[in-house]
């Protein structure tokens, strides 16, 4: 854990109450576990928002909450989506650091919630801290241009891309064979998947990524940097080889990426309660998002920046 990191000792005497606001799923459950502060963590209570109709997650999710008593439920009566999750917002209690969690984190680093509650108490004026995402544009092209990703390709079978389905589940990258096909093959950031379940195999030859999908990122939000599925696959394959070959520091960047403004996905946020509930939610713009004001709007309004933690 990096050394600029408050001790715990610190933070008990600073008077702030850390929690996590995520939705009901149980892919990240391990992560926040291990953050709480019963196991020498950072944070005070999980708040999980009920946001389904699935009767089976409901079910689990009663479990959950069964199993720690800092496990909290937020449900606010109705599914919401779009504009409405402005909604969750309102239930947030004052003086509270809360870091939001979406559904679809599937791993967070040791470091990624006390890097971004240590920036946000060293740095109250910054209005929200987000973490340093894959798959979220418009970081992939910063992270294509670290180095951090590497030549993928769909498996071939004859030349062509493979129908057939690998037994072989191993997320890690060496479990596999090294991608073979001709020197010039090329794969477009728009071609269509050859089937459901293929796999992408590491290219030896490093020269090979000028070939590769992720050459057409671009620093922006939407585009083909967000709607291309090759693009995302390769920057996938990517983390989990530099996971497995302990190179997440390609991913780094110091200090903190001033977005500026821009939008950039609320995936994994540090914000203080007081700074939304002092907005009037109520009367945020209809065609707004929570993303749109959280990122964007709220910063402008009040003169302030958000920042991409490394």
């Amino acid at each position: 854990m990096r050394s600029n990191i408050l001790p715990l000792t610190d933070w008990n005497r600073a008077n702030y109450r850390k929690s996590i606001l995520t939705t009901i799923r149980t892919k990240g459950r391990n992560a926040v576990l291990r953050n709480m502060v019963d196991n020498g963590g950072w944070l005070d209570e999980v708040l999980w928002v009920v946001n389904t109709k699935n009767h089976e997650d409901l079910k689990y999710f009663e479990e959950i909450i069964a199993s720690s008593p800092r496990y909290k439920k937020l449900d606010i009566g109705r599914y919401v989506r779009a504009a409405d999750y402005r909604q969750i917002w309102k239930l947030l209690q004052r003086e509270t650091i809360y870091v939001k969690i979406d559904d679809d984190v599937l791993w967070l680093a040791d470091d990624t919630i006390p890097l971004l509650v240590n920036h946000k108490v060293k740095h109250p004026n910054d209005f929200a801290v987000s973490a340093n995402v894959i798959n979220n544009p418009p970081l992939g092209f910063m992270h294509y241009h670290f180095g951090a990703l590497h030549p993928y390709f769909p498996e071939l079978d004859s030349g062509k891309p493979s129908q057939k389905i690998s037994d072989n589940k191993s997320w890690k990258w060496s479990d596999h064979p090294y991608w073979e096909g001709p020197e010039d093959f090329e794969w477009s950031s728009t071609a269509n998947p050859p089937a459901k379940g293929h796999r992408w195999l590491r290219v030896k030859q490093d020269k090979a990524l000028a070939r590769t999908p992720a050459t057409q990122l671009k620093y922006e939000v939407w585009g083909t940097s967000y709607y291309s599925w090759a693009i995302t696959a390769q920057q996938h394959y990517s983390f989990l080889e530099n996971l497995e070959t302990d190179q997440l520091h390609l991913y780094k960047f110091d200090p903190p990426w001033n977005m500026d403004n821009e939008r950039i996905r609320i995936n994994v946020l540090a914000i203080w309660s007081d700074d939304i509930l002092d907005s009037d939610i109520d009367n945020w713009p209809a065609a707004k998002s929570d993303e749109d004001m959280i990122v964007m709007e709220l910063p402008k309004r009040y003169y302030r920046r958000e920042y991409c933690s490394s």
